[in-house]
């Protein structure tokens, strides 16, 4: 898989009646599927199902089940509202007949009103050849860009990080740039689609930065338990896009981490919380 194009193809899914839908799985090396396949396909569900004026603002899901990679999914789509403004839909996704995922998003047609961002100042797209061999050696984007491989799409995304840290107040930071070929040609709702995709990379990772000597001496169990993801601005994405990500909070076998998206100018596209299964043994 060797462009957005082909990863797009693999996202989209088989109608089977009016509000059902079937989707094939991406290949994962961990043998499971992966969280951000079914986040992009069942909001591709329910955009089947939605007016074409209309994109979505946010949505929200809960991981129940591991999902089998040798079984298709089921997506069933639940009308809940059509608006003057908004609508909303939820959809669960089935294997076996028992729901592994559920997601409730909303829609809104576009509307003009006033506006303000925190920005992300002085930034400029980096290229791997740029970051030290010791960085890029020596983070969790590493591993996350072994996964990439592992999943046989590492030539359509990389992860390029730009550093991470501890604060004083106990916030930890993680920073990254997400190398991407051209998002050009892709529509609102597709590009949703593909950033839902790569949005469960990294959180994790943020929940994890306080606690790298214990994980490294003990067996851990990680796992997302939900996700959220808000659109801000249109995606005007060329090669990427920077995530800066913060966990401010690990407890109870728990994690929990939110975090920004920027396009290239520096516009705030997007925002994304998870709160995720942190087991140590």
């Amino acid at each position: 898989m060797k462009t957005l194009k082909s990863l797009f193809q693999r996202i989209k899914l088989q109608r089977k009646s009016e509000n059902s839908f079937e989707g094939e799985n991406f290949f994962t090396p961990w043998g499971r599927v992966y969280g951000g396949q079914v986040l992009a396909q069942a909001l591709h569900a329910a955009y089947q199902t939605v007016p074409k004026d209309r994109f979505a603002h946010s949505l929200h899901s809960y991981f129940i089940l591991g999902g089998d990679l040798n079984l298709p999914v089921q997506y069933e789509v639940d009308i809940v509202r059509d608006g003057g403004s908004f609508t909303t839909r939820r959809v669960i996704a089935k294997q076996k007949g028992k729901a592994m995922f559920i997601l409730a998003a909303s829609f809104q047609i576009v509307e003009e009103g006033v506006t303000h961002q925190e920005c992300f100042p002085n930034f400029t797209p980096p290229v791997a050849e740029d970051i030290s061999k010791d960085l890029l050696e020596s983070t969790d984007m590493d591993r996350a860009n072994a996964i990439l491989k592992g999943m046989e799409i590492d030539q359509v995304f990389r992860f390029l990080p730009l550093g991470k840290q501890i604060m004083e107040n106990g916030l930890s930071q993680v920073k990254f740039w997400t190398q991407s070929s051209s998002w050009e040609g892709f529509g609102i709702a597709e590009k949703q689609q593909l950033l839902a995709f790569i949005s469960d990379f990294g959180l994790i990772s943020a929940m994890s930065l306080p606690h790298e000597e214990t994980l490294q001496k003990k067996a851990v169990m990680m796992a997302s338990l939900d996700h959220a993801l808000w659109f801000h601005r249109p995606l005007e994405v060329t090669q990427g896009v920077l995530s800066v990500l913060e966990s401010p909070s690990t407890s109870n076998a728990r994690g929990f981490t939110r975090g920004n998206i920027f396009d290239a100018e520096g516009n705030l596209i997007s925002s994304v919380a998870q709160e995720g299964l942190f087991r140590v043994h």
